[in-house]
């Protein structure tokens, strides 16, 4: 988990990787008056000392970005062979040819063997201790624009609806990611695509509006049992769950 320390607005926003970095610096981004200066994100351990909250932070708001496990299990898989800079293969004992191979039920065959709570922080649960330690405000990503006076009302601040799917970051992604991982979801997902005429073969030649299709159509029964084994943490504490 990274975190945002906003001290002119008296604000500790986090995020776990793969679960809106976007979003959170577009919502800050967003607010009124005020114009970040942070060019990178904090860890814990910025503001957590000896397992509790510093003193300095204890009058701070606290708000915390999750995401729908289910939907991020696909984004774990992606950016596994569509960001190679990462190198994130190493965390799952393979080489770069053996990722770029890699079907999504494969992945969370490798990933069910895997302990979460010390795997590269790409892959790792949202859900942790710090969450009780922190005492954060939980805003789901999916919901943000639909719950932005709620957050205002929290945090006492004027955070403006976001549009994250616009940025020129996302559509960079969708590119690499249509470039290779969702071609490479041999046993999962592509036929589906193909079957419902879904973006992934509407869009392919107009690549500035492209956006992710549905998670859910990478998904099968035996998939979605895998994924809620794997994020059951994250699924129970932010009460997910998954409909067809």
């Amino acid at each position: 988990m990274v975190s945002f320390i906003v001290d002119e607005l008296k604000l500790i926003a986090s995020v776990t990787p793969r679960a809106g970095n976007y979003s959170m610096k577009a919502l800050l981004s967003g607010h009124k008056g005020y114009k970040p200066e942070w060019e990178t994100p904090q860890p814990y351990s910025a503001f957590i000392e000896n397992g509790v909250l510093m003193d300095k932070y204890r009058d701070y708001k606290k708000i915390k970005l999750v995401i729908n496990p289910y939907n991020r299990a696909v984004s774990c898989f992606n950016i596994l062979s569509s960001s190679p800079k990462l190198k994130l293969w190493g965390d799952l004992d393979m080489n770069q040819e053996q990722a770029m191979e890699l079907s999504f039920r494969s992945f969370l065959d490798i990933m069910e063997k895997k302990d979460l709570t010390t795997i590269n922080h790409h892959f790792m649960l949202q859900y942790s201790e710090l969450d009780r330690i922190v005492g954060y405000y939980i805003q789901k990503s999916e919901n943000i624009n639909n719950e932005i006076q709620m957050l205002n009302n929290f945090t006492g601040l004027e955070f403006e609806t976001i549009y994250p799917g616009n940025s020129k970051a996302k559509m960079d992604l969708g590119q690499k990611t249509m470039d290779w991982s969702f071609n490479k979801i041999k046993d999962t997902g592509y036929e589906v695509l193909e079957k419902k005429g879904t973006i992934f073969t509407e869009k392919r030649e107009n690549r500035n509006t492209f956006f992710y299709p549905e998670y859910k159509l990478f998904f099968d029964e035996q998939i979605r049992n895998k994924v809620y084994n794997i994020y059951k943490s994250d699924i129970e504490a932010y009460n997910y769950k998954f409909e067809w």
